[in-house]
């Protein structure tokens, strides 16, 4: 990989997200929707080095490392902004409604393993 390969990366991340709040959106919601296959893979990864196999522990790091990069644009919703209360000229999440987003969304991901949903 060459300093050119990652300016092309980032010109392509540029034009897909348009704005760097919406890639953190986009790469929050991967994470979060991805968590639990994460988990399952690193329980493996701990099985397979009590086994000592190297070259599994290798595979799952790249499927893992796949799930974590592998980061695509939410989709538009398909509703009219008269069913919010948004201004209609504010096109883009700020970054305090992403991260309050993710905030309660780990706060349900934590009550659904502590059991209490």
């Amino acid at each position: 990989m060459t300093g050119v390969d990652v300016y092309d990366y980032y010109v392509l991340q540029i034009d897909t997200y348009g704005s760097w709040v919406d890639w953190l959106q986009a790469a929050l919601q991967t994470l979060v929707g991805n968590i639990i296959r994460i988990n399952n893979l690193y329980q493996k990864i701990v099985i397979a080095t009590e086994n000592e196999d190297q070259q599994q522990v290798y595979y799952i790091f790249g499927r893992i490392s796949y799930y974590l990069f592998d980061i695509q644009p939410i989709e538009e919703a398909g509703f009219e902004f008269d069913d919010v209360k948004a201004d209609v000229g504010e096109s883009h999440a700020s970054l305090t409604d992403v991260l309050r987003t993710f905030n309660k969304l780990m706060d349900i991901q934590g009550k659904i393993q502590s059991g209490e949903i």
